[in-house]
């Protein structure tokens, strides 16, 4: 698991002091939020393949990008919930936010 997690790199997640900050800079007026999710269904292969197209993955060299994928191939094929199984559901959770400005 640390291949994968090393490969996403310090900028791999959005959440962070971004709302404190836009909503304090007084330019702007109550926020908005929508969520939508949804489930694709890829072949463990597939999720490779998904992986493979990421940045924290597509920036590597070469060698360096199969040594992850290959760690993602061995937690894939020995994790319980996903050993064995031909489709592997991942949920995608994506908020919108907005605002006007004032």
């Amino acid at each position: 698991m640390e291949p994968l997690l090393a490969a996403r790199g310090p900028d791999a997640s959005y959440r962070g002091p971004w709302r404190t900050r836009v909503e304090g800079s007084g330019l702007f007026g109550r926020f908005g939020q929508v969520e939508e999710r949804q489930v694709q269904r890829l072949s463990p292969a597939e999720v490779v393949e998904l992986q493979r197209s990421t940045s924290g993955v597509a920036r590597l060299p070469p060698a360096e990008q199969e040594r992850v994928l290959d760690a993602l191939r061995e937690l894939l094929a020995r994790h319980p919930e996903t050993r064995g199984r031909d489709l592997l559901e991942l949920p995608y959770r994506t908020l919108g936010y907005w605002a006007r400005g004032r």
